[in-house]
């Protein structure tokens, strides 16, 4: 596509940058085309990625300083805590008070910083106009932000619901199953795509009221036969991922219909939404995608992720995270020095110090380490009553979990 020869008026122009998980790229390289193209809108709105680059752009950065930004070192750790990979696994378990893989306070930071001498606010940004819009969750609405901070702005459009409705302390009425229809027969992940679907159905205006019993009505037993622990929750590349994926389709197509067609029965289209095909579908394609290949910095993110659950007395997820890495990489305790020496730490603070032992075993058979030596004989002999954090800062707190470098074709290649 050519831009034109003279550029349009741009007084009444506007830009709309739509929502693209990493989309952040493509929307500062669509900007530059434009301008250096003589093409400045006056109005700009986004929706996550898209409202980073708008609320940019309205705030007078240049296309030079926005493509600065998006590849800073800074930028791309702005997101990131190290807990985040323990709230993923909570999220999974529907936990209490969890409900986003970050709490946004590092990015909270960095944002405002940035933008604190062009734009604060929304109504300081000096070359046009910006909306952002965001989800009010309280009032079940899409609300347009257009003053107040701008940072905040960006990471309330940035952040993405995760239901809390479907885990053990839910009753649902059977009216809310006749409207929008009952749980696919999947199973896996129909819970978190039924919650999706009453979202959705709130979203449009109907009357949905939520809410939870105080107590927990069911337990969840992880086991080593369970699918939480041979699918692991945060392995990208499994049919439970795939499956989250196929449903927002659907749901998205139900989306740009209403759009289309203002008065549409959303509750039929969502009763008729039914994404029960997913593994008959796809079943030939399941196998090819949970053997594709995983970067070795993905790995060392989640054992990184381990090491902080750890810290931060998050035992079992620290174990859990562990044992679903060794399902996708299988040799991995041979290849990483203290991997299950950090899973006997673990166990034994979780009450399972027998356990524990078999993991600080492996770890001297597989790597004649003496702090495993030492640990396995100190917790054999304290017993219940070994403080496993103060052994770990008085004997293991300089152990990282770090995959060496490797032939990227070899990293979640079969053994």
């Amino acid at each position: 596509m050519s831009l034109p020869e003279t550029p349009p008026d741009p007084s009444g122009l506007a830009l709309s940058l739509e929502s693209s998980f990493f989309g952040f790229y493509a929307h500062a390289g669509f900007a530059a085309g434009l301008l250096e193209g003589g093409i400045r809108p006056q109005f700009f709105s986004g929706s996550s990625a898209g409202s980073m680059i708008s609320v940019f752009l309205a705030a007078g950065f240049s296309t030079q300083e926005i493509r600065d930004i998006i590849f800073s070192r800074k930028f791309k750790w702005a997101f990131w805590e190290l807990k985040g990979l323990a709230r993923g696994f909570a999220m999974t378990l529907y936990w209490p008070g969890v409900a986003g893989l970050t709490s946004f306070r590092h990015a909270e930071k960095y944002f405002s910083n940035l933008l604190k001498d062009r734009a604060p606010n929304l109504e300081d940004c000096r070359d046009g106009e910006v909306s952002i819009p965001v989800a009010n969750l309280n009032l079940l609405r899409t609300e347009i932000l257009t003053r107040g901070s701008s940072s905040a702005a960006i990471l309330a459009s940035c952040a993405v619901w995760q239901a809390t409705i479907s885990h053990g302390t839910a009753i649902l009425r059977k009216a809310v199953l006749d409207q929008i229809g009952l749980y696919d027969e999947n199973p896996f992940a129909a819970d978190a795509f039924w919650s999706a679907k009453l979202a959705l159905y709130a979203e449009t205006g109907a009357a949905v009221r939520v809410a939870n019993v105080p107590e927990y009505l069911t337990l969840i037993r992880i086991h080593s036969a369970s699918q939480t622990q041979t699918l692991p929750v945060f392995d990208p590349r499994n049919r439970r991922v795939r499956y989250r994926h196929y449903c927002e389709c659907g749901l998205q197509r139900i989306r740009e219909k209403q759009r289309k067609q203002p008065q549409l029965d959303v509750a039929a289209e969502l009763r008729n939404c039914n994404c029960s095909d997913f593994l008959l579908r796809f079943k030939a394609k399941i196998l090819q995608w949970e053997s594709e290949t995983l970067p070795t910095r993905f790995l060392n993110d989640l054992l990184g992720g381990a090491v902080g659950a750890f810290q931060s007395q998050s035992h079992v997820t620290c174990a859990t995270i562990l044992n679903g890495l060794e399902v996708i990489q299988r040799d991995i305790a041979r290849r990483v020095m203290g991997f299950d020496l950090f899973r006997a730490m673990a166990l034994h603070a979780s009450g399972l110090p027998d356990r524990g032992w078999i993991h600080a075993q492996r770890e001297i058979e597989n790597h004649d380490s003496s702090v495993a030596r030492r640990f396995l004989q100190d917790s054999r002999e304290q017993g219940a009553s070994m403080v496993v954090h103060r052994w770990y800062a008085e004997h293991a707190s300089h152990l990282e979990l770090r995959l060496a470098e490797a032939d990227p074709a070899r990293i979640g290649a079969p053994v």
